[in-house]
């Protein structure tokens, strides 16, 4: 209550500041989209080989050559084959602390050998209830392509609190990275300052 108190004073002052400054102008606007690093977020996986574990996926380097024996090096993440279905997934809202809206995905594969494990590997959208929320008119199946997949959502997807990546096949999973984009609320409350023309714009920081 405290907070939803708070921010309804902070916008009360920022429109009240609209008023008394006409080169200032309040605007909702929807945020910039960014990439969630790896410390947006709590990684985990069904089962881990050696020293693929799930981080690997979500570590910024999307360099797919597997290095066996050195878990410094390598980057790319690689569960068992023997569980059954096979997963990697990411909670964002367990690193943010709120359900996020997302844009796209992209997925790299692994690139030394067995990029055929990744066919027929499908991505999910979870809300905070573990729902599946991923539009049925979007494609989230991967090829095994040994070039990145992106998987597009337009319009973007909100309220997702987990991106999950999912292999039924009798085989591992395997990742060399999965880069999410979006943002992490739906709109902002902010100024827009007027420009020589006389039309207003928005600057992020």
């Amino acid at each position: 209550m405290k907070l939803i108190f708070a921010s309804v004073l902070s916008i009360l002052a920022m429109a009240h500041a609209a008023e008394v400054e006409p080169n200032r102008q309040l605007q909702t606007v929807t945020p910039p989209i960014v990439k969630f690093g790896k410390d947006l977020g709590v990684v985990s996986q069904s089962s881990s080989h050696s020293e693929g574990t799930a981080s690997n996926a979500y570590d910024g380097n999307t360099n797919g050559n597997w290095v066996h024996g050195d878990a410094v090096q390598n980057s790319v993440s690689h569960t068992l084959d023997t569980v059954g279905d096979e997963w990697w997934q990411v909670d964002l809202s367990a690193g943010i602390g709120e359900p996020v809206v997302i844009t796209h995905i992209t997925i790299y594969n692994r690139q030394d050998c067995c990029w055929d494990r990744l066919i027929g590997a499908t991505v999910h959208l979870l809300d905070v209830n573990g729902q599946d929320i991923t539009p049925t008119s979007v494609n989230n199946v991967l090829t095994g392509s040994t070039a990145a997949q992106d998987i597009v959502f337009f319009p973007a997807v909100p309220n997702v609190a987990v991106v999950k990546v999912v292999q039924t096949a009798d085989t591992a999973l395997q990742l060399a990275e999965v880069d999410i984009f979006g943002y992490e609320r739906t709109t902002w409350t902010t100024f827009a300052e007027r420009a020589s023309d006389g039309t207003f714009t928005t600057s992020f920081s």
